[in-house]
């Protein structure tokens, strides 16, 4: 294997972890190999602000609509999004036909009955321009796995930035949609209506998928340790309701916790007994190198204590 590209000035010492290192370790590792794996819960509708969370997309009200009318027309290639989509919209046009029926009755109170009429004979297609409050739509992952397969990846070390673009992973993901909408109860013999608004998970989705992300990792130090932390560039999934959410975010964020010690640069001066008894590590530097990580150290001198008179 050909020797690393090193900085010309590696300071007072200098180490380095070496290609053969890193092919020793990722072949010691017995795969299928889990990255991470984490969970959530949806952060709630009340005060929801899309953007405000790293998992959530917002729908816009032409995304909306076309939903809705693609579960009317069985447009939507998967049969079961049709078939929830369906009837949810379907519940509101109902509520609304059971609150214009009551409006015939003797004391009957709530929305006026022009504007139920208008939204139970516009039917699925037009709950979007006849509700007073229109539909919003959330899709939501609230779980996400990152595993790699076998056979184990071939990485090539570089510092700074080590590419891993291209490596294949298999991704488990949960994406749910969420629906913040209208909805009309009654309060009093049924013959009191109010609109009130509702919160609630409409469907839910879990595929696991095998993609080829990209990735890459990061050096740098933290005190005297050498530490890799992934970092992924984009990462979305081609599935129905996942496709709209960027998941890098929650998965970078998953990963900054997760921190990889690469190397302890406090040992390197322990190497030398004579450096280790009056001198510490003053500055680190990771210079760019080629086919491992470089680590230079530079030390200075511990003052020695004033004689007491």
């Amino acid at each position: 294997m050909a020797k690393s590209k090193r900085a010309a000035n590696p300071g007072d010492l200098y180490a380095e972890v070496n290609q053969t290192a890193c092919n020793k370790l990722l072949n010691s590792v017995t795969y299928p190999f889990t990255v991470f794996e984490h969970s959530q819960s949806f952060p709630g509708c009340s005060g929801l602000a899309a953007g405000s969370h790293e998992a959530l997309y917002e729908y816009t009200r032409p995304e909306i609509t076309k939903m809705l009318n693609d579960a009317v027309d069985q447009s939507h290639s998967s049969a079961r999004i049709n078939d929830e989509i369906y009837s949810f919209g379907g519940s509101i046009v109902e509520q609304a036909k059971k609150a214009y029926d009551a409006t015939g009755n003797d004391g009957y109170v709530g929305p006026k009955k022009e504007y139920l009429e208008k939204i139970y004979k516009g039917g699925i297609k037009g709950l979007m321009k006849n509700l007073d409050a229109p539909i919003g739509l959330y899709g939501f992952c609230s779980y996400l796995k990152v595993v790699i397969p076998p056979p184990a990846p071939d990485i090539s070390l570089a510092s700074t930035r080590i590419n891993l673009k291209g490596i294949k992973l298999s991704i488990t993901a949960t994406g749910e949609l969420w629906a913040v909408y209208p909805w009309f109860n009654c309060y009093e013999w049924c013959l009191k209506w109010r609109e009130v608004t509702k919160c609630s998970r409409i469907l839910s989705v879990t595929p696991t998928l095998k993609i080829d992300a990209d990735a890459h990792a990061e050096i740098s130090h933290s005190g005297t340790i050498v530490t890799v932390q992934g970092v992924f560039d984009s990462l979305v999934l081609d599935y129905d309701i996942l496709d709209k959410i960027q998941l890098a975010g929650l998965a970078n964020a998953v990963l900054g916790k997760q921190l990889v010690s690469a190397y302890d640069v406090g040992k390197l001066v322990e190497t030398v007994p004579v450096l280790n008894s009056s001198f510490v590590v003053d500055t680190i530097d990771l210079p760019p190198t080629v086919g491992g990580i470089g680590v230079a150290v530079t030390v200075k001198q511990i003052p020695k204590p004033k004689r007491k008179h």
